[in-house]
This record gives structure tokens, C-alpha cells and sequence, in this order.
């Protein structure tokens, strides 16, 4: 064999791997760079509604309401006037548990920026709510922080579905930018709609002009384009509002946001940077 060993086939090997690295959340104060780039800011698909008036007992104990098209048993957010969900409390969107399209479980949870599905350990009873009557002036149900860096021909895209009941009067969603740029994401009158519409916010150029289109799928909004002047370098919010015809009525927004979130809406915003 000239003093060579033969080669020694040591048989099949298997080779494992344990990844020990915890993933790590994208901090809130990473700015990205480069001339087209997409941030998720928001994407969620929670329900947010704005139901008709109620009654509720002192514990929390919804009834009486307009009936919503499902029966959100896992967790809904809702909009309530001030000192209903307790003796002083603020107006806002609320958690609360649904048992029926009618009936459910309010907590005095109030939401703080994104909607999530709350854990029942987080749960906050009430201890002194009452029966309300729902208000039918324009309020904001959730916003969303957006910051400074859409670039000067970046742009904002929204995009909701939304559905009401078949009360008397028009059902109104809106959009609003940094509280210059109002434009409405739907409007129903008294039929049992349901209407997904999509809104561009753009840069014109320059960082401080902005034009938002028509609006693809909005029922009876006026199709005229919406202007603005906001300076998109700072930091600002996206909020989404509801607004009922009568306290009879309800309406309602799930909402899901990208980039830079009755009955029941969607939304969604995304954002992207170009320079």
C-alpha cells in the first residue's frame, strides 16, 4: 500500500444548532435612510367602535345597544362618553369583552396608542358606570404616532373597511394628519353597508406640501382632493374618527396602519419614504 492508510468512512454526522440570541424589538428611535424605504408603524385589525346609545350597570354590564354584525368575544375597542364607564372618566376608547352582538363586559382599560387584544389580567373592572347617551359629534377612536421622515416625495397611504346599520342618517369615518389634513375614509347613509375605501397622503416635492387624491371606494364623500402645509420632518400623529348620524345608530372601525392603523372598520396606513 506504499505506506498510505486506506480513507475511513466515518458514517452519517449530525450537526445541531441552538440559536441562544434573543430577538431584539426595533427601537422607536431608529430613522431609516436611503431613497425608498417602507416603516410599519401600525398593523392591527382590532375592531374600534362607536356604538349607539346603552345601558350599562354599575359593574360594567353593556346592553341594549344597536346590534353589531358579530359577536366579538375575544375583545373589541369602543368609544363612550365622558363619566360613562365610571362616576368621573374621560371620554375615550374603551376595552370590552362582547358576550353577544348586543351585550358584553366594559373595562375601564382606556386605550393608550395601538389597539392590542388585552390579557384578563390587565382586566380593570368598573366599579360606577352607568347608562349613557352616545354623542354624534366627530371623535378620535385611536392615533397613531408617525415621525418625521417621509422625505419630500414620500407618502402616506390609509386604507379602511368600514360598515354600519341601517339607521336614519349619515355614518361618517375620517382620517386627520398632524390635526391640519382632514379626509374622510367613508360615509353611509341608511343602508347596511359595508365599504372599503384607500386615501394617498403625498409630498409634493418638498416636505411641507402635501395632496391627498379623491379617495378610491368612499360613498357620497365629495371627490375633491385635500391639500395641506405640514411639516412632515417632525414628529406628528394619525388619527381616525367616527361620527354617528343619530345615538340610535353605531359604526365601527378595525384598523390596521403601515408604515409611517354600529358596526365595524378596518384601517390601514402605510407610509413610505422617497427623496
Amino acid at each position: 500500500m506504499d505506506g498510505l492508510m486506506p480513507a475511513v468512512n466515518p458514517g452519517p454526522v449530525t450537526v445541531s444548532t441552538v440559536n441562544t440570541q434573543t430577538p431584539q424589538a426595533i427601537p422607536s428611535t431608529v430613522v431609516q435612510t436611503g431613497p425608498n424605504n417602507t416603516l410599519v408603524l401600525c398593523q392591527v385589525a382590532i375592531p374600534l367602535i362607536k356604538p349607539s346609545s346603552g345601558t350599562l350597570t354599575a359593574a360594567g354590564a353593556l346592553s341594549a345597544i344597536v346590534a353589531l354584525p358579530g359577536t366579538y368575544s375575544p375583545g373589541c375597542w369602543m368609544y363612550f362618553p365622558a363619566n360613562a364607564v365610571a362616576t368621573v372618566s374621560p371620554a375615550g376608547t374603551y376595552w370590552v369583552v362582547m358576550s353577544s352582538t348586543t351585550a358584553g363586559t366594559v373595562y375601564q382599560n382606556l386605550l393608550v396608542g395601538i389597539p392590542t387584544i388585552l390579557p384578563p389580567a390587565v382586566w380593570i373592572p368598573c366599579t360606577s358606570a352607568s347608562s349613557y347617551t352616545q354623542v354624534v359629534t366627530s371623535d378620535t377612536v385611536m392615533s397613531v404616532p408617525v415621525p418625521g421622515t417621509m422625505g419630500p416625495n414620500g407618502f402616506l397611504d390609509v386604507y379602511c373597511n368600514a360598515s354600519n346599520d341601517l339607521a336614519a342618517g349619515t355614518k361618517n369615518g375620517a382620517c386627520n394628519l398632524g390635526g391640519a389634513m382632514s379626509m374622510a375614509t367613508f360615509s353611509q347613509t341608511t343602508v347596511n353597508a359595508y365599504t372599503p375605501s384607500w386615501r394617498r397622503i403625498a409630498n409634493r416635492g418638498v416636505t411641507n406640501v402635501q395632496v391627498a387624491g379623491s379617495g378610491v371606494g368612499i360613498v357620497a364623500a365629495a371627490g375633491v382632493p385635500v391639500l395641506g402645509n405640514l411639516d412632515t420632518t417632525a414628529a406628528f400623529n394619525l388619527t381616525f374618527q367616527l361620527q354617528l348620524a343619530t345615538a340610535a345608530t353605531n359604526r365601527s372601525r378595525r384598523s390596521w396602519n403601515r408604515c409611517w392603523p354600529v358596526t365595524s372598520t378596518r384601517c390601514r396606513a402605510s407610509a413610505r419614504r422617497r427623496t
